[in-house]
Protein backbone atom coordinates (compact mmCIF):
# COMPACT_ATOMS: atom_id res chain seq x y z
CA UNK A 1 0.00 0.00 0.00
CA UNK A 2 3.20 2.39 0.75
CA UNK A 3 4.17 1.62 -2.85
CA UNK A 4 1.48 2.63 -4.68
CA UNK A 5 1.08 6.07 -2.52
CA UNK A 6 4.87 6.50 -3.03
CA UNK A 7 4.45 6.23 -6.95
CA UNK A 8 1.57 8.85 -6.76
CA UNK A 9 3.60 11.36 -4.77
CA UNK A 10 6.80 11.01 -7.22
CA UNK A 11 4.23 11.27 -10.39
CA UNK A 12 2.95 14.65 -8.52
CA UNK A 13 6.48 16.18 -7.47
CA UNK A 14 7.18 15.25 -11.28
CA UNK A 15 4.20 17.15 -12.33
CA UNK A 16 4.85 19.72 -10.56
CA UNK A 17 8.83 20.00 -11.20
CA UNK A 18 7.87 19.97 -15.10
CA UNK A 19 5.04 22.63 -14.73
CA UNK A 20 7.69 25.16 -12.24
CA UNK A 21 9.88 24.71 -14.98
CA UNK A 22 7.53 25.39 -17.67
CA UNK A 23 6.10 28.48 -15.91
CA UNK A 24 10.04 29.41 -15.68
CA UNK A 25 10.90 28.81 -19.42
CA UNK A 26 7.37 31.42 -20.18
CA UNK A 27 8.41 33.81 -17.54
CA UNK A 28 12.28 33.46 -19.33
CA UNK A 29 10.79 33.97 -22.50
CA UNK A 30 8.60 36.85 -22.08
CA UNK A 31 10.83 39.00 -20.21
CA UNK A 32 13.10 37.94 -23.21
CA UNK A 33 10.64 39.68 -25.58
CA UNK A 34 9.31 42.65 -23.72
CA UNK A 35 13.20 43.56 -23.48
CA UNK A 36 13.96 43.50 -27.38
CA UNK A 37 10.82 45.31 -28.14
CA UNK A 38 12.12 48.01 -25.66
CA UNK A 39 15.62 47.86 -27.31
CA UNK A 40 14.15 48.15 -30.77
CA UNK A 41 11.46 50.67 -29.78
CA UNK A 42 14.40 52.93 -28.56
CA UNK A 43 16.58 52.19 -31.87
CA UNK A 44 13.67 53.13 -33.80
CA UNK A 45 13.38 56.32 -32.59
CA UNK A 46 16.86 56.75 -32.64
CA UNK A 47 17.17 56.63 -36.17
CA UNK A 48 14.38 58.41 -36.31
CA UNK A 49 16.17 61.32 -34.94
CA UNK A 50 19.13 60.83 -36.63
CA UNK A 51 17.64 60.69 -40.49
CA UNK A 52 15.55 63.84 -39.73
CA UNK A 53 18.91 65.94 -38.23
CA UNK A 54 20.93 64.49 -41.22
CA UNK A 55 18.04 64.95 -43.69
CA UNK A 56 17.80 68.82 -42.72
CA UNK A 57 21.83 69.18 -42.14
CA UNK A 58 22.02 67.35 -46.37
CA UNK A 59 19.29 70.05 -47.05
CA UNK A 60 21.03 73.41 -45.81
CA UNK A 61 24.44 72.28 -46.88
CA UNK A 62 23.02 71.62 -50.60
CA UNK A 63 21.90 75.59 -50.54
CA UNK A 64 25.21 77.06 -49.89
CA UNK A 65 25.17 80.49 -51.62
CA UNK A 66 25.05 83.50 -49.42
CA UNK A 67 21.47 84.03 -48.00
CA UNK A 68 20.14 81.36 -48.98
CA UNK A 69 19.18 79.98 -45.52
CA UNK A 70 17.49 81.46 -42.91
CA UNK A 71 15.57 80.97 -39.59
CA UNK A 72 12.02 82.51 -39.54
CA UNK A 73 8.78 81.42 -37.56
CA UNK A 74 5.50 80.56 -39.57
CA UNK A 75 1.82 80.33 -37.81
CA UNK A 76 4.02 80.69 -34.83
CA UNK A 77 6.30 77.58 -35.82
CA UNK A 78 9.92 77.82 -36.11
CA UNK A 79 10.98 77.20 -39.84
CA UNK A 80 14.13 76.37 -41.60
CA UNK A 81 14.03 78.58 -44.94
CA UNK A 82 15.69 77.81 -48.00
CA UNK A 83 15.41 80.58 -50.46
CA UNK A 84 16.52 79.48 -54.51
CA UNK A 85 15.61 81.38 -57.86
CA UNK A 86 14.67 78.93 -60.51
CA UNK A 87 13.67 79.86 -64.06
CA UNK A 88 13.58 83.70 -62.74
CA UNK A 89 11.13 83.09 -60.15
CA UNK A 90 11.71 82.96 -56.11
CA UNK A 91 10.66 79.70 -54.33
CA UNK A 92 10.80 78.78 -50.79
CA UNK A 93 11.56 75.73 -48.85
CA UNK A 94 9.96 75.18 -45.54
CA UNK A 95 11.33 72.92 -43.21
CA UNK A 96 9.31 72.74 -40.08
CA UNK A 97 7.68 70.54 -37.33
CA UNK A 98 3.55 70.15 -38.03
CA UNK A 99 1.31 67.83 -35.49
CA UNK A 100 4.40 65.57 -34.92
CA UNK A 101 5.94 65.00 -38.42
CA UNK A 102 9.29 67.15 -39.75
CA UNK A 103 7.71 68.41 -42.98
CA UNK A 104 8.75 70.36 -46.21
CA UNK A 105 6.99 72.71 -48.31
CA UNK A 106 8.43 73.78 -51.30
CA UNK A 107 6.23 77.03 -52.38
CA UNK A 108 6.74 79.60 -54.58
CA UNK A 109 7.52 83.03 -52.52
CA UNK A 110 4.62 85.16 -51.80
CA UNK A 111 1.91 82.74 -51.47
CA UNK A 112 -0.20 82.01 -48.97
CA UNK A 113 1.19 79.00 -46.38
CA UNK A 114 -0.87 76.37 -44.70
CA UNK A 115 1.36 73.86 -42.77
CA UNK A 116 -0.79 70.75 -43.70
CA UNK A 117 0.28 71.30 -47.04
CA UNK A 118 4.14 70.42 -46.09
CA UNK A 119 5.39 66.68 -47.35
CA UNK A 120 5.71 64.41 -44.31
CA UNK A 121 9.50 63.38 -43.73
CA UNK A 122 9.64 61.63 -40.46
CA UNK A 123 8.11 61.44 -36.73
CA UNK A 124 9.46 63.92 -34.74
CA UNK A 125 7.95 65.83 -31.48
CA UNK A 126 10.10 68.80 -31.29
CA UNK A 127 11.73 71.15 -33.47
CA UNK A 128 13.56 74.45 -32.38
CA UNK A 129 15.52 76.32 -34.78
CA UNK A 130 18.19 79.15 -33.10
CA UNK A 131 20.20 81.59 -35.40
CA UNK A 132 23.77 81.78 -33.33
CA UNK A 133 25.18 83.81 -35.70
CA UNK A 134 25.23 84.63 -39.61
CA UNK A 135 26.89 81.76 -39.87
CA UNK A 136 25.44 79.15 -37.65
CA UNK A 137 22.34 77.46 -36.62
CA UNK A 138 21.39 75.64 -33.91
CA UNK A 139 18.30 72.91 -34.54
CA UNK A 140 17.58 70.54 -31.36
CA UNK A 141 14.85 67.52 -31.65
CA UNK A 142 13.64 66.03 -28.42
CA UNK A 143 16.50 64.67 -26.20
CA UNK A 144 18.97 64.99 -28.66
CA UNK A 145 22.37 66.51 -28.45
CA UNK A 146 21.57 69.82 -30.77
CA UNK A 147 22.80 69.71 -33.83
CA UNK A 148 25.05 73.02 -35.10
CA UNK A 149 24.78 73.83 -39.15
CA UNK A 150 27.09 76.58 -40.62
CA UNK A 151 25.27 78.01 -43.19
CA UNK A 152 26.55 81.12 -45.68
Amino acid sequence: MFRKNNNQIDTVAVLMLYLMFSILVIFTFMTGIKAYNSIRHKNDDNYSLRTSLQYVSNKTKAYQKKGAVAVDKLNGKDVLKIMENLDGKEFVTYIYENEGMLCELFIETGTKIDLSWGTKINNIEIFEIEKLSDKLVKIRTNDTVPLIIAIS
